[in-house]
């Protein structure tokens, strides 16, 4: 048996490798938890982006509605080559002359607005006529005739973006508003 020599330089570099090696594994792990927040990050951007989209489009379906239910587009529809003009002019007339009653609901089926960047947006319109205004802004005695007092409506724009790989953007939006009487 020889007796260890007094001085050991090769465990100074085992103890040098042993501190690297540990460094290492701690950037290694920093590296991998920056990166999965990162991932995170543009997955939640993505969404974002996507999701206002969506609202976008419910927008624009309240746009038209809007646009539709004005008394001079009622019967034309206003611009006849726009998205689904024809089947909501002749559901908004058939709602029209229904407005002895009110809660009479129609629906007007999907109507798709673009199909550019590999998905497409559409939207759906539910139109509800809730009654009639009393006589805003005029005395009730001066205005009766309650055919005189403008119509109430409800409409709710249901507003998809579809990326056609089975993912789907949805979005609703609800407006209440009046129309003037229709002469």
């Amino acid at each position: 048996m020889n007796p260890a020599p007094k001085n050991l330089p090769g465990q100074r570099g085992a103890i040098t490798i042993v501190v690297a090696l540990m460094l290492l594994v701690l950037l290694t792990i920093a590296a991998l938890g920056m990166s999965r927040n990162s991932v995170r990050d543009i997955m939640i951007t993505a969404t974002a982006r996507q999701a206002a989209m969506a609202r976008n489009e419910a927008d624009t379906g309240l746009d038209w509605a809007i646009y539709w239910l004005a008394p001079a587009n009622q019967d034309t529809g206003g611009n006849s080559g726009a998205p689904g003009s024809v089947q909501f002019t002749a559901t908004i007339q058939n709602l029209i002359t229904n407005t002895a009653s009110a809660g009479v609901k129609t629906s007007l089926s999907k109507v798709t607005t673009s199909t550019t960047g590999g998905h497409s947006e559409a939207f759906a319109l539910d139109v509800t006529r809730m009654g009639k205004l009393e006589s805003p802004g005029n005395d009730q005695k001066l205005v009766t005739d309650w055919r005189l007092w403008p119509d109430i409506w409800a409409i709710r724009s249901n507003a998809t973006v579809d990326y056609g790989n089975g993912l789907t953007y949805v979005h609703a939006k609800e407006a209440w508003l009046t129309t003037p009487v229709r002469p």
